[in-house]
This record gives structure tokens, C-alpha cells and sequence, in this order.
């Protein structure tokens, strides 16, 4: 009797042990699974993260989706206001809604991951498409765009194409192009996700674009954008970034793309904008979603809340 009551004492301690056991295991995979490198692009290091949200092995038919302001996608501490995506906790949780799980994220830090005040200033300059600045008519504001581009000297899409794609390429063996590579960002790193697949049309094949800035700066804020806590925007840069889409719709045949924005805070701004970007791709026959999302404001956390709807859109 004492014997059958020791065991019976010892199997919850059993089962208990092989949960912890699991549990264990499962969290050392996951732990590792965002690997981390350093890519030297003008002599700064440049930080990439790869995420492999679902342990395939990768072939052929994987979707690799480049990703901009990768400091802000998975740990909140990495973040520049302490807010994320957390999109490694988004993935997992919605594993069984996601039918295509073939898909490998390649995070890219933006140039103000640093504790620099100029930092903000530096990303809105390294995004800006410099297309665009061809779109403004001669004046203080074309002068202005030129000589700040001119200054940091940083070509973001190179960048992209002559280093980071290479890289994952000859990392895993594989070719990417329009049929296995796509491009995600929010805010100007939306904005820079169109403007690269438009000019490497047969690289990128998807695009999500959410919350974009298709409204700009105007001088004086960008002046003052590390101290500034909104901007109104700039009516003449969004009419540039129209002008330019217009010229390029063609290039974006075949692609599948993605939008949304919200209604709080800077995204407020934006329904107008969109609306006449839509009008656009709808004259084109553009393959596009575009979505307005009530309540949403222009962060990192509600950017986070729609990236399983932008990733199943863009591969299911």
C-alpha cells in the first residue's frame, strides 16, 4: 500500500518534470530562432535579423520578406520609444491562421537605430525616395531635398540590392526575385518599400506598405523634427510622390500590394492621400488592398496588431 502511494505521489512529479522538460526545449528553439549579423555599408555596420518564425527548411518556393526598422519589430528594449511589432510573438500565436508558413523575415535596422537626436532626421532622409525630388518643380524645396540627399550620401535601395540580397542569397543557396522576395515597412519605411520595388521591379514581387507617409515634411519641420511632437505635412511633397507613382504605375504590373492606415493621430492624415493613390492603381489596374483601420494610431504596437493580416493577404 505505501508503495502504490509512493508512485502515485511520483507520477504528477513525472509528468510534471517532462512538461518543464518540453517547455524547455520548445523555448531554447524559438529563442534562437532571430539570428543576427553586421553588414558593413559605408563603413557603419548595419544590423540584419533573420527570422525564421516556423523552422522550415528553406527552398525554392520560400517567400523571403525584407522588413525596414528592424529595431522596432521583436524586443521593445531595441526600440527607440520602448514600443514593437513584437512580430515573432505575432507569428507564433497565429500560427494556425497563417496557411503559408513557407517564410523567412529579414529584418533591416534604419539609420536612426542610434542615441543620436539627428537619428529621426537621418532615417526621413535615407527613406525618402530620390525619384521624387525630380518631381518638384525648381525652387527652395527641390534645393533643399538635393542638398540634404547629397549630404548623408546613403543610398538605402543599394544598400539593399548590393549587400543585404546577396547575402541571404549566398546564405541559403537560393535566387531571389520578383517570385520568392517582397518588402514590408511602416510610416517612411512604407513609403521606401514602394519606392524599391518600383525601381527593381524584378526583384520584388509584394509589397505592404502600412501607415505610409505620403504626405512628407516641410523644411521648417524637418528642421526641428527631433523636437517636434506632430507635423501637419506637406501638401507639394505628397503631389510630387503622386506625380512619380503615376510615371511608374506600369512597373507595378503583376505585383500584389498591400495598404492600410489608421484614424488616430498622424495617420488622420493620410485617408485623403491613399484615396487618390487608390483612384490611381484602380485607373491602372493595379493588384492592391487598401484598408482603413478605426481607432489606429501611427505606432509601432498598431502596426503590429495588423502584420498577420498584411503577411496572409500578401501570401495565402
Amino acid at each position: 500500500m505505501v508503495r502504490r502511494k509512493v508512485e502515485r505521489m511520483g507520477m504528477p512529479q513525472v509528468t510534471n518534470i517532462f512538461l518543464a522538460l518540453f517547455i524547455f526545449l520548445f523555448l531554447s528553439i524559438y529563442s534562437f530562432s532571430i539570428d543576427k549579423y553586421s553588414l558593413n555599408y559605408k563603413n557603419q555596420l548595419r544590423q540584419i535579423q533573420i527570422y525564421n518564425p516556423f523552422e522550415i527548411e528553406v527552398n525554392e518556393e520560400t517567400t523571403f520578406f525584407i522588413m525596414n526598422d528592424g529595431e522596432e519589430l521583436f524586443d521593445k528594449n531595441n526600440s527607440w520609444n520602448n514600443k514593437s511589432w513584437e512580430i515573432d510573438k505575432k507569428l507564433e500565436s497565429a500560427s494556425n491562421k497563417i496557411i503559408n508558413k513557407n517564410i523567412i523575415i529579414v529584418a533591416i535596422d534604419s539609420i536612426k537605430n542610434g542615441n543620436s537626436i539627428i537619428d529621426e532626421t537621418k532615417r526621413y532622409v535615407e527613406f525618402f525616395p530620390d525619384e521624387v525630388i525630380n518631381e518638384f518643380p525648381n525652387g527652395f524645396r527641390k534645393f533643399a531635398y538635393t542638398r540634404i540627399k547629397n549630404l548623408y550620401k546613403n543610398d538605402y535601395k543599394l544598400f539593399i540590392v548590393n549587400d543585404v540580397i546577396p547575402f541571404v542569397e549566398r546564405k541559403y543557396n537560393i535566387s531571389l526575385n520578383e517570385n520568392n522576395l517582397g518588402i514590408i515597412g511602416a510610416s517612411m519605411g512604407a513609403l521606401a518599400a514602394l519606392n524599391i520595388a518600383i525601381e527593381y521591379p524584378d526583384l520584388f514581387g509584394y509589397v505592404g506598405a502600412i501607415s505610409t507617409h505620403w504626405i512628407g515634411i516641410k523644411p521648417i519641420e524637418y528642421a526641428t523634427l527631433p523636437l517636434r511632437k506632430s507635423i501637419k505635412g506637406d501638401k507639394k511633397t505628397f503631389h510630387a510622390i503622386k506625380n512619380y507613382i503615376q510615371k511608374n504605375t506600369y512597373k507595378l504590373k503583376g505585383k500584389k500590394l498591400y495598404f492600410d492606415y489608421g484614424t488616430l493621430g498622424l495617420d488622420q492624415n493620410y485617408d485623403i492621400p491613399q484615396t487618390e493613390i487608390n483612384k490611381l492603381f484602380d485607373l491602372n489596374n493595379i493588384n492592391y488592398k487598401s484598408t482603413k483601420f478605426e481607432n489606429h494610431d501611427h505606432e509601432a504596437s498598431f502596426f503590429g496588431k495588423r502584420f498577420i493580416g498584411v503577411i496572409s493577404y500578401l501570401k495565402n
